[in-house]
C-alpha cells in the first residue's frame, strides 16, 4: 500500500512493493501521457512576487484544483501516465526548506495518481530562481537551490513504487520568462549556450546523487534527466551518468521538434545505447492554436513517427474550456472531453 496523505493526520508507516525496472522499459511502460498543465507548476511574473505558502498557487493562471477523479478520468479515458509539473521554489523559506502544506498537497496528487493506475512523473518546474543563478555564473547557489528540493522531495517519496519516476530539471534556459526577446532557448550567443550546457550536467548529477543517496527504493528508481533548453538537438552534448541502467532523458516535441532528419538521427543514437527517452511536453502547433486540419494531420504524423520509435508522448493541456489553451482535453470543470479528432488521432498513432 503506498503512503498516504490523511488531511493533517500523520502518514502510515506502510510502504508500496517496489519491483526495479529499467530507464529502458519505463519509456515502453509510459506510452501515452497527460499533464494538467498551468496548475501545479503556476506561479507569479514577475519571479520576485511569487512567494506564496499553500495551495493557492494551483489556481494562480485561472485553472481549477485538481481532484481525484480528473486522474479516474484520464486513466478511464486510455492514457496510461501523467506528468506532474510543481514549482518548489514558491513554497521555500529563506532557508529552502519546502512548506509542508504543499509537499502534502503534491503526494496526495501523486497517490491519486498512482490509484488510478498512471505511472506518474514528478519534476522540477519553473524553478527560475535556479535558471537565473546560471545565468549569473552562480553555479554555486544553482547547486544549493536544486539539491535543497530534491533531498525534500526523495526522502518524502522514497517508499513508493517504481511507477513513481523523478525528472531532475525542465527546462534550464535563457529566457528571462515566457515572452523575452532574448532570441533562443539557448542563448543569444556561444559562451551562453555553453555555460548552460556545462551548468545543466553538472546539476543533473548533483540531483541525481541526491536521489541516489536519498534511501528506501531511490537507489534503483528511474530519473528522467533535463537536456539544456529541453531541445532534442542538445542531447550529444549531455554527460550520461555512468547509471544509465535507471535514467531516461527528456525534451519537448512543440512545433514538430522531433520531425527533422538530425533530430531523429540523435534520439536513435540515444536509443541504440538503450538509454530511454520521452517527448515530455506536446500539443499540435505549440501552445495556443486554433483547430485545423492541417494540424490534425500534424498530429497524427509527429506522433505516429515518435511512436514507432517506441517513444512515449504526454500532451500538455490546461482546462479544455474554449477561453482556456486550445487542444486540452479534459475539462476539469464539467468532466467534458473536447477536441476528440485530436484526441483519436494521439491514440492512434499509439495504437489505441
Amino acid at each position: 500500500m503506498i503512503k498516504r496523505f490523511l488531511g493533517n493526520a500523520s502518514l502510515t508507516e506502510q510502504t508500496a512493493a517496489f519491483t526495479p525496472i529499467t530507464g529502458w522499459d519505463m519509456m515502453e511502460r509510459l506510452g501515452v501521457g497527460y499533464t494538467f498543465a498551468n496548475t501545479t507548476e503556476a506561479r507569479a511574473w514577475p519571479w520576485e512576487e511569487s512567494k506564496h505558502i499553500g495551495w493557492d498557487t494551483e489556481s494562480a493562471w485561472g485553472q481549477p484544483l485538481i481532484e481525484q477523479w480528473h486522474f479516474q478520468s484520464i486513466a478511464v479515458k486510455g492514457f496510461d501516465s501523467y506528468r506532474m509539473c510543481v514549482s518548489w521554489t514558491p513554497h521555500m523559506d529563506d532557508n529552502y526548506i519546502i512548506d509542508k502544506a504543499w509537499l502534502d498537497r503534491i503526494q496526495q496528487l501523486v497517490d491519486w495518481a498512482l490509484d488510478a493506475g498512471l505511472k506518474v512523473i514528478l519534476n522540477t518546474h519553473h524553478e527560475e530562481e535556479i535558471y537565473q543563478a546560471i545565468r549569473d555564473n552562480n553555479y554555486a547557489e544553482a547547486k544549493t537551490r536544486l539539491t535543497a528540493i530534491w533531498s525534500q522531495v526523495a526522502e518524502r517519496f522514497r517508499d513508493y513504487p517504481e511507477t513513481l519516476v523523478f525528472e531532475t530539471m525542465n527546462e534550464a534556459n535563457f529566457l528571462e520568462h515566457y515572452g523575452s526577446d532574448k532570441g533562443s532557448w539557448l542563448g543569444a550567443n556561444a559562451y551562453e549556450q555553453n555555460l548552460l550546457i556545462d551548468s545543466v550536467n553538472k546539476l543533473n548529477k548533483d540531483a541525481l546523487d541526491i536521489i541516489r543517496k536519498s534511501g528506501g527504493y531511490n537507489d534503483k528508481r528511474v530519473v528522467m534527466l533535463s537536456v539544456p533548453g529541453a531541445q532534442a538537438w542538445t542531447i550529444p552534448f549531455m554527460n550520461i551518468p555512468d547509471d544509465d541502467l535507471y535514467i531516461m532523458l527528456g525534451a519537448f516535441g512543440y512545433q514538430g521538434a522531433f520531425i527533422n532528419d538530425e533530430n531523429i538521427k540523435i534520439i536513435q543514437s540515444l536509443l541504440d545505447k538503450d538509454i530511454g527517452f520521452v517527448n515530455k511536453e506536446d500539443k499540435p502547433g505549440g501552445i495556443h492554436r486554433d483547430e485545423s486540419e492541417d494540424l490534425l494531420k500534424y498530429t497524427e504524423r509527429h506522433f505516429g513517427e515518435l511512436a514507432a520509435m517506441g517513444i512515449p508522448s504526454f500532451w500538455f493541456g490546461g482546462c479544455a474550456s474554449k477561453e482556456d489553451e486550445t487542444h486540452s482535453f479534459l475539462n476539469r470543470v464539467t468532466g467534458e472531453w473536447v477536441y476528440q479528432s485530436y484526441l483519436e488521432a494521439l491514440f492512434a498513432a499509439y495504437g489505441r
